[in-house]
């Protein structure tokens, strides 16, 4: 059924949060105003009673409850109304105070990640990828850690997103790749001809000059580009069009490129 608009001189909620008191109307068809409710003249509702929401001195919604029968409010009634509403807004006070903590932890966590990087904590760890038929070792799937100094190994959906958020990731991004081509690199120098796969931030593939980066940072450390393969989520090729330019670039080097969840791992 479609939503009833109410205009505002004749919403009960309105003249609650207007006013900034309670608000009882035992028979709305009686009352020379609300009488002309649409709510009032479908029959739904009838008797209203009403408590204001205040947050901070500010009245920021209604409380109410309602019958589609006339009704006398006992003070009971009231009493109950009044003690929900400072209930709900004792809840809105706490997720403000849980709201704010959480951005002082995370400014936190950014500042920590700062620190890890320029102070080495990270770590890249191989995870072999076997071929089923033979059970040969074909390649490795790089995955970054935080080795924090007191929580000890973090696993990258703690920190992933918040290197997003904050713009580290560029930094963070460019260390792990440097450090999966020089692997690559390595490996190929001692003919072991493994596929390194290197997961790829979406928030990395919209910066400007990634590619020509990325490009340098493969030719600086000597690593074999066939051998390098470009994990990108599903949905940074729906949500960035553009960057479509970006991966022909990277595949006519030699990369390849597979479908992935980045920050998972």
């Amino acid at each position: 059924a479609p939503c009833t608009r109410v205009p505002d001189a004749l919403s009960f909620c309105a003249e609650v949060v207007r006013t900034g008191r309670p608000f009882v109307v035992p028979d709305a068809c009686e009352d020379p105003v609300y009488a002309a409710n649409p709510l009032v003249l479908d029959g739904a509702i009838r008797a209203y009673a009403g408590e204001p929401l205040l947050f901070d001195g500010h009245v920021i919604g209604a409380l109410s409850m309602f019958d589609s029968k006339p009704r006398t409010f006992t003070q009971t009634d009231l009493q109950v109304l009044h003690a929900q509403a400072r209930l709900a807004t004792a809840v809105v006070r706490q997720r403000a105070v849980l709201q704010k903590r959480a951005t002082v932890v995370c400014r936190a966590g950014v500042d920590e990640l700062r620190v890890a990087l320029d102070r080495e904590q990270l770590v890249v760890h191989y995870h072999p990828v076997v071929q089923l038929n033979s059970e040969r070792i074909i390649g490795v799937e790089a995955l970054v850690r935080w080795k924090h100094p007191v929580r000890g190994l973090i696993m990258p959906l703690e920190f992933i997103p918040m290197a997003e958020q904050s713009g580290l990731i560029d930094e963070l991004g460019e260390w792990v790749l440097r450090m999966a081509a020089r692997q690559a690199a390595c490996w190929k120098a001692a003919g072991r001809d493994l596929d390194v796969a290197i997961n790829l931030s979406p928030a990395q593939m919209s910066e400007s000059g990634f590619v020509d980066r990325f490009l340098d940072v493969i030719s600086e450390v000597a690593a074999p580009p066939e051998r390098i393969i470009l994990e990108v989520t599903e949905s940074a090729l729906l949500d960035q069009p553009d960057v479509a330019e970006s991966l022909t670039r990277l595949r006519s080097s030699g990369i390849r490129l597979a479908l992935d969840d980045f920050g998972t791992g």
